[in-house]
């Protein structure tokens, strides 16, 4: 297991940059829904953290026949995401291609028995005026 809190200077310690107001760090858990039927209602339930999320982890692995390349619009821009999906015969290039090739700051990352992702870390209180 890799741990997020030392080692990745965007989750945790972006956010001490005198232009930020809150901590934007959510994870969103999609389970197997099938993104190609059920994108529209996704983005419509979770609307109002939308904008939050720096963690996704896709369904199947990015499944070709239930990918949709829509989903990565979600979390604020110039900002590191992550998109998680396990390692298996399920996963496409299509959904990896797309993932890496949207921007600089969305990440695929993959996980098996031997290799996992550990999102942890801490604030500190900050007075903003």
């Amino acid at each position: 297991m890799r741990c997020g809190l030392y080692n990745d200077f965007d989750l945790c310690k972006k956010h001490n940059g005198a232009g930020e107001r809150e901590y934007i760090d959510g994870s969103l858990l999609l389970g197997t829904v099938n993104l190609r039927k059920n994108l529209g209602a996704v983005k419509k339930r979770f609307a109002d953290v939308w904008n939050k999320v720096r963690i996704v982890a896709i369904p199947n692995g990015g499944n070709s026949a239930e990918w949709d390349k829509g989903l990565l619009d979600i979390g604020p821009k110039g900002y590191k995401q992550y998109f998680v999906g396990p390692k298996s015969d399920f996963s496409n290039a299509e959904a990896i291609r797309d993932i890496g090739m949207s921007s600089p700051y969305q990440q695929f990352t993959v996980t098996s028995e031997d290799f996992g992702l550990c999102c942890s870390g801490f604030y500190k209180h900050r007075d903003y005026n």
